[in-house]
């Protein structure tokens, strides 16, 4: 499902191309996910036909649709229902990869950039303001980014130079990555993780919760915030720049912060002082304090039903602010 890349000492994994495959969703369903040349999952971008307006989704594996259909993930939606109001030359192209955060999405934009020739780029951010390694936050996934960054200036440093202050110690910095990174690629592990911690361990939720009420004014999660508002900024820029595309942020919300009703990652966003179209709202109206309605049954991400809403508000975001393309 995945090749690995290494730019500058770091790896990152990119979804491989030309793929078509029915995955299981244990104790769920199967469901199908087919990627083209570039590795996006969705048909091939056609090489004519220049007058396609086109939408490049950046994120994580609930932009990719972990659970969805093809056809039923929000970024198909989307186009359909921008077609069903006459925005018939617009295209949508869904680069979610699982386990991405912030730092993934600006490397994989300067990748697709070229070839996509987006005139909207959408940055989602699913977040919880906290840092806990086991819910695929963004937050998270920056925070381990970070440190491989931090490790690898560290090595570059001489002795005595005075390298990057240390965040953690190696081996458990490496050791975070692993277990990110299994979180976000193996169900596997995923299914293994969520029994331990249902007889072990708080849940997901909890973990969220308490680290709010003891850890929100903490330095690191200051520190990782900033870098993220950096990244998404920087996205900006490297949209613009290749082809004039315009940026948008997402604001996905995780579970635990609809639970906790907590929109303080929001305001962490708008900081960034760009687009932000948040989905916080309609998705607490939807949930109806029932959790489940939003998700899998024996999975955390989004489910289909929540794909669809969240399509429907993104198309009445881009069609008001005039990021739909032209009709016809």
């Amino acid at each position: 499902m995945y090749r690995k890349q290494t730019e500058d000492g770091i790896p990152y994994y990119d979804l491989a191309p030309n793929q078509d495959r029915r995955l299981l969703l244990i104790g769920d369903h199967a469901y199908h996910y087919a990627t083209n040349s570039l590795g996006i999952r969705g048909p091939e971008i056609a090489t004519t036909g220049e007058d396609q307006f086109r939408i490049l989704v950046l994120g994580d594996s609930q932009t990719f649709g972990i659970g969805a259909d093809q056809d039923n993930t929000f970024s198909a939606q989307l186009e359909l229902f921008l077609h069903q109001k006459n925005y018939r030359k617009t295209r949508v192209f869904n680069g979610g990869v699982p386990g991405y955060g912030t730092f993934d999405a600006l490397w994989r934009l300067k990748k697709l950039v070229k070839e996509v020739k987006p005139h909207v780029v959408l940055a989602v951010v699913y977040v919880d303001n906290a840092l806990v390694p086991t819910g695929g936050c963004d937050l998270w996934d920056n925070y381990v980014r970070l440190l491989d960054l931090q490790r690898k200036d560290s090595t570059a440093s001489e002795p005595g130079s005075g390298g990057p202050e240390q965040v953690e110690e190696p081996v458990a910095r490496a050791k975070s990555a692993k277990i990110s990174f299994l979180a976000h690629h193996s169900h596997l592990y995923g299914l293994l993780s969520k029994a331990k911690n249902s007889l072990f361990q708080k849940s997901y939720s909890d973990q969220v919760r308490q680290y709010r009420l003891e850890n929100s004014r903490s330095e690191q999660l200051r520190m990782i915030w900033e870098k993220t508002r950096s990244l998404l900024t920087d996205m900006k820029t490297v949209a613009h720049d290749a082809c004039g595309a315009k940026l948008v942020i997402m604001h996905l919300p995780g579970m635990a912060s609809l639970e906790m009703d907590d929109r303080s990652a929001l305001e962490e966003l708008e900081k960034t002082g760009l687009p932000i179209v948040s989905l916080f709202e309609a998705l607490q109206k939807e949930r109806q304090n029932d959790t489940m309605r939003l998700r899998f049954k024996y999975d955390s991400h989004y489910n289909e039903r929540a794909h669809e809403l969240i399509a429907q508000q993104l198309a009445e975001y881009f069609i008001a602010r005039d990021l739909a393309g032209p009709k016809g």
